[in-house]
């Protein structure tokens, strides 16, 4: 039986070491999947981009029937990099990834939801949000 997954990513950026760490936390049938990573990186959209990957990656190695990603990021610009039928123009760094992005997707599909940062919102996206910020904090 194939599932979709809902990821949940973040990332925490150091604009003079441009060192940067990555969460994710991914959810479907199979239950819960976590994650972070740290790396140097060019800027703070890349590294929200970098955070989509590494969750995609994780989760496609973990749970290889998953079928589709419903993304929730803190980044406007990032979700926007995937809304094909806007003409947004996103930071050239970000469009770096977007390819790697979709060929670790292959057929699977993405659908990317905006969730506003550092809220005191009880609704379940706003917690998941402040719970990736805690991990990027974590590291």
């Amino acid at each position: 039986m194939s599932d979709f997954v809902t990821l949940y990513t973040d990332a925490s950026f150091n604009h003079t070491s441009k060192l940067a760490v990555v969460a994710y936390k991914a959810r479907s049938k199979h239950g819960w999947l976590q994650g972070n990573k740290s790396l140097v990186v060019p800027s703070t959209c890349y590294a929200e981009m970098y955070a989509i990957l590494h969750g995609i990656q994780q989760v496609n190695q973990t749970w290889p029937d998953a079928v589709g990603y419903f993304v929730n990021s803190d980044n406007q610009s990032v979700v926007q990099c995937f809304w094909t039928f806007r003409n947004y123009k996103v930071p050239h760094l970000c469009e770096e990834l977007k390819p790697k992005i979709h060929q670790e997707l292959g057929d699977r599909w993405i659908r990317t939801k905006h969730v506003k940062a550092h809220t005191k919102g009880t609704d379940v996206r706003s917690w998941m949000n402040r719970e990736v910020d805690r991990m990027t904090r974590a590291r």
